[in-house]
């Protein structure tokens, strides 16, 4: 796992702790309130996480090409996850 995915565990973990200190600790009206708090939080890092992740797709009239000096024998990768090409036999 990356650490991104960590610090992502390790923060929910965290926050687990505390609410379940919270709700031993306080009154059952401010445990209401931290768990509509924590499910609006829960919200808006889902929304912030998807916002980010998202990637545009690639236009549909565009073409990638790659120039080859050479030899092209072999498997041609943009090392992108694009589609890999394979190169005339010889």
């Amino acid at each position: 796992m990356n650490t991104r995915r960590w610090v992502i565990i390790g923060s929910g973990l965290a926050i687990m702790v505390v609410l379940t200190v919270v709700a031993l600790v306080v009154d059952e009206h401010w445990v209401e309130v931290a768990s509509w708090l924590a499910g609006v939080g829960g919200f808006v890092v889902a929304a912030v996480t998807l916002a980010v992740s998202f990637r545009p797709a690639s236009p549909a009239g565009a073409t990638r090409s790659v120039r080859v000096r050479g030899s092209n024998s072999g498997i041609i990768s943009l090392g992108d996850g694009t589609t890999n090409t394979q190169g005339p036999a010889r």
